[in-house]
């Protein structure tokens, strides 16, 4: 798979498009440890976003995110 290949060059794979928590967990599966998609959030303003990265999303709590990959 490409997760596989980009693990073997000791890249980062990004799993994008993630819309259902199947797909979510295929991911995780194959070895991918960073995702985005509909699953966590649509598109947002530049302002929401800017907040998000100085706090963090408000529908995650640090612990979960960290046991979606896991």
């Amino acid at each position: 798979s490409v997760a596989a290949l980009g693990r073997r060059l000791g890249l980062a794979v990004t799993g994008e498009g993630v819309e259902t928590e199947s797909q979510l967990a295929a991911l995780v599966a194959e070895g991918v440890s960073t995702v985005q998609g509909y699953l966590f959030s649509g598109a947002v303003p530049a302002a929401t976003l800017a907040g998000w990265l100085a706090d963090g999303p408000p529908w995650v709590e640090p612990q979960s995110a960290v046991s979606l990959v896991r």
